[in-house]
C-alpha cells in the first residue's frame, strides 16, 4: 500500500495530525516508491513557486536586491530532497523576501531542498552554501515558497 499524493502534499505542508506524521515517516523510510513521489511533489512545488528574486549578480558578485532583517529565531529544518525525516533545531540569524540565514548545528549540502518552520509558517527552498563557523554552520536558504499554518 502506497501513500496518496494528497497525504505527501499535506506532509510536505505540515498539515497532517501529528499521530499520523510517524506513520508517514516510517512509510517513507522503506518505500522507495513513495519517497520518489515525495521529492516529485516538493519539485513540482518548487517549480510552481516562480519567484524571481535572485540572490547574486550574474557575475557572481554579492549584490543584494532585498534588504535583510536581523533576527533571532527559533526554528526547525528538514531536508526534503534528499529526503530526511529529521527534523534539526536551527536558529533564523536574518531573513529577506527572497532567503533566509540560518545557523545549523548540522552540515546542508548546497542544492538539497530544505523545509523549514518558523514560528507559524512553512518555508520551502533550496540551500545555497553552507559554511562552517564557530559552534555549527551558517547556511543561506534561496526560498521558494512559503505557507501560513
Amino acid at each position: 500500500m502506497h501513500i496518496h499524493d494528497d497525504v505527501l502534499e499535506l506532509y510536505l505542508n505540515e498539515g497532517l495530525e501529528s499521530a499520523f506524521v510517524s506513520k508517514v515517516e516510517s512509510h517513507l523510510g522503506f518505500c522507495e516508491s513513495c519517497s520518489a513521489r515525495l521529492v516529485e511533489a516538493a519539485s513540482f512545488m518548487d517549480q510552481m513557486s516562480n519567484l524571481n528574486t535572485l540572490q547574486s549578480a550574474p557575475d557572481g558578485n554579492e549584490n543584494r536586491r532585498l534588504a535583510r532583517i536581523a533576527t533571532n529565531d527559533p526554528a526547525t529544518i528538514q531536508q526534503v530532497n534528499p529526503f530526511s525525516a529529521n527534523r534539526t533545531d536551527v536558529c533564523v540569524l536574518d531573513i529577506s523576501q527572497g532567503g533566509l540565514g540560518i545557523h545549523s548545528s548540522v552540515s546542508l549540502w548546497p542544492g538539497n531542498f530544505v523545509k523549514v518552520r518558523i514560528r507559524s509558517a512553512i518555508a520551502f527552498g533550496v540551500v545555497r552554501y553552507c559554511v562552517t563557523r564557530e559552534n555549527g554552520f551558517h547556511v543561506g536558504v534561496l526560498l521558494q515558497d512559503l505557507f501560513s499554518v
